[in-house]
């Protein structure tokens, strides 16, 4: 699973078209989760093991209302609690400004 859009990195004067969730925290104590995801140049990049883009990444805190309905959505009881996990977390961050375009790949 990941997100394929082409966003620019100004910083590094180069675009990211691959963007990969590297961490997903949830605290269900306070019912709070954080969502990390890293770019990368391309899908080929990151299969052929590159590192993520330094130092950029979009990190999405996750609260209330939004927090239950990742930690309660839907699951496919055929995949893995990560998997049902990250594709909630994908649907969620594709409804932000920044990945509004963005397809899955």
């Amino acid at each position: 699973m990941a997100i394929q859009k082409n966003i620019e990195l100004s910083n590094y004067g180069v675009s990211a078209n691959y963007w990969k969730i590297s961490e997903i925290r949830l605290d269900a104590v306070n019912k709070r989760a954080r969502i990390t995801i890293v770019g990368y140049l391309n899908n080929q990049a990151r299969d052929s093991g590159k590192s993520a883009i330094p130092g950029f990444s979009f990190d999405y805190g996750i609260v209330d209302e939004d927090f239950i309905a990742l930690a309660t959505g839907p699951s496919d009881s055929d995949k893995s609690v990560y998997e049902n996990l990250a594709g909630l977390a994908y649907a969620f961050i594709k409804q932000k400004d920044e990945f509004l375009e963005g397809v899955d790949a």
